[in-house]
């Protein structure tokens, strides 16, 4: 996903990987903040990560905080995207844009994965 990032296939600002066990619960493998960060970043996906995955709201404000109800809209997005995750996978997510679909979608079909989009701001 990256390579297709410094193609222009697709303009991602961060992704995490995340792994959820058999028994369900959750652990943070991975991230890369793709574009540089500044008091305007969009969303702070990696800092929520670590946030949600270890209990800790401080964690999710990494990024900068825009108001308690921005963070937890963020929070509560996360939240349900990473519910898509199954026990015994890996799971990508991303923030940016994404120009073609067909980009992704091919990547998981060659993987065996989907692809669960979100058009929320962030």
């Amino acid at each position: 996903m990256k390579k297709y990032h410094a193609e222009g296939l697709v303009g991602f600002e961060q992704l995490v990987i995340i792994k959820r066990e058999d028994n369900g619960a959750f652990s943070f493998e991975d991230a890369v903040q793709l574009t540089p960060t500044n008091k305007s970043t969009k969303g702070a996906l990696i800092g929520m990560a670590v946030g949600i995955l270890f209990g800790t709201l401080t964690e999710g404000l990494i990024g900068g905080t825009k108001g308690l109800k921005h963070v937890q809209s963020i929070q509560e997005t996360f939240k349900r995207t990473v519910g898509n995750i199954e026990p015994g996978q890996t799971g990508v997510m991303a923030i940016g844009e994404e120009f073609d679909h067909s980009v992704l979608d091919g990547l998981a079909a060659e993987l065996g994965g989907t692809v669960t989009r979100t058009d929320e701001e962030l």
